[in-house]
């Protein structure tokens, strides 16, 4: 299995530590995490909404690569029109959209799991953006346009 290892850096600390600390969580379960960012459009996003949307995009996307025979992860974030562009996509274990569209937590305790889709889509509204969620090849990709 090839090393994600790399490191990140842009002019936005909270991405940069948020994205780093998952590539090391990959690399300890295996899993490729492939980056791409454009220059310059997450530098003056603001840390806590960063911290919300990665964090929880990111950890999302590990927890279901593992599951996954290929454990692949990819994020790409770029500049499309007026919009910060979001597409992150993960290898599966088995369909999701098939077998849970309204993305509910399969964790043992709901009480404290299942918060994090609801945080991004707030994020999201707070933006005035769209989130849409689709699935290829045995990948789930999340796309986001804020």
């Amino acid at each position: 299995m090839p090393s994600s290892r790399e490191f990140v850096s842009t002019e936005n600390i909270a991405f940069d530590a948020i994205v780093n600390t998952k590539l090391a969580v990959c690399d300890q379960k295996m899993i490729f995490m492939k980056i791409k960012i454009m220059s310059g459009v997450i530098d003056s996003f603001d840390s806590i909404d960063t911290g919300i949307l990665f964090g929880n995009l990111i950890d999302n996307a590990i927890e279901a690569a593992e599951q996954s025979e290929a454990k692949r992860i990819s994020l790409t974030v770029q500049a499309k029109g007026e919009y910060l562009s979001v597409l992150i996509s993960n290898t599966v274990k088995s369909p999701v959209l098939e077998n849970n569209k309204s993305f509910e937590s399969t964790k043992n305790d709901v009480e404290l799991h299942g918060i994090g889709l609801k945080s991004v889509r707030g994020i999201v509204e707070k933006y005035d953006g769209m989130i849409d969620f689709y699935e290829k090849s045995g990948e789930f990709y999340c796309n986001v346009l804020l």
